[in-house]
């Protein structure tokens, strides 16, 4: 199988994140989770979560099927990625990712279960980066780093994703008008930016609606505790923590901005009006 090199989310992911400084160990463990099919992302952060239960004994070796799981163990790496994509064992509770392990675990685990919603965060720290941790917090289907760090952000990337454009043109403002020429030549309507954002507003609004409607309200657009308790320690950003009434004085003003009740977080009738979808 031909892959891909190894990029910033696998290098950190499956790497600094769980001590593992050796690169032909790092590009092993990279391959073999490409080649069973494995989010690195996700795989990644279900190995941290296991080594820091492991230390802090709050798993034995029985629970994890006989492997040493300790920080910087490449062996121990490569084990647990095969027992997770045969879903064998251990493997089989790891792979429903951080959340169900942390639930299964117990003892004060979710402290550390670096994930919203279910998803595991990617390779960023957010302590010294309030407005990523409020993306996190806030897109739909999890802690997603491709959301969109601002409302206008996430309208716009929700709209290409709906008409499957890669998302880093999203970066470069000289390529809006480009896109838009094409939707619109391939659509036969006429799309301006403003249009286009509305369009993606409305997509965003639909996912709010599913997820409403299915339970989720304001407590489950939460961070991990961590990112509120734990400041760096060393590099240019040292003693950076997220403060927690800031950061929910932050989701209260994304909530109004959005035009959702700030306290259940359903979208308001003004804006399913402004948007036509009134009848959902």
């Amino acid at each position: 199988m031909v892959h891909d090199g190894p990029e910033y989310e696998t290098g950190v992911m499956l790497g600094s994140n769980l001590l593992i400084s050796e690169m032909p160990g790092l590009l092993r463990a990279i391959y073999n989770i490409d080649d069973v099919g494995l989010d690195q992302i996700s795989t990644g952060n279900v190995i941290d979560f296991l080594m820091e239960a492991y230390e802090k004994g709050m798993v034995d070796r029985q629970f994890l099927d006989g492997i040493d799981l300790k920080w910087g163990s490449v062996d121990a790496t490569l084990a647990m990625i095969e027992k997770i994509a045969a879903r064998d064992g251990v493997g089989d509770l790891a792979s429903k990712g951080v959340a169900a392990l942390s639930r299964h675990i117990g003892k004060g685990s979710e402290t550390f279960a670096i994930q919203v919603k279910g998803l595991e965060l990617a390779a960023h720290n957010i302590q010294a980066n309030p407005p990523r941790g409020l993306s996190y917090a806030t897109a739909e289907r999890g802690a997603c780093h491709l959301s969109g760090d601002t409302v206008e952000m996430q309208n716009k990337r929700a709209m290409f994703d709906s008409i499957g454009l890669c998302l880093f043109p999203t970066f470069e403002p000289a390529l809006e008008q480009p896109v838009l020429s094409l939707l619109s030549a391939i659509t036969g309507r006429e799309y301006d930016k403003a249009e286009f954002s509305k369009a993606g507003e409305r997509i965003f609004n639909l996912e709010k609606l599913f997820n409403y409607r299915e339970g989720f309200r304001r407590q489950d657009n939460r961070l991990p505790d961590r990112f509120f308790q734990d400041a760096f320690t060393v590099g240019p950003k040292k003693g950076s923590v997220l403060d927690r009434a800031k950061f929910d004085a932050m989701l209260t003003q994304f909530y109004k901005e959005r035009g959702w009740d700030p306290e259940t977080t359903e979208p308001g009738p003004s804006k399913l009006e402004e948007l036509g979808l009134v009848s959902l």
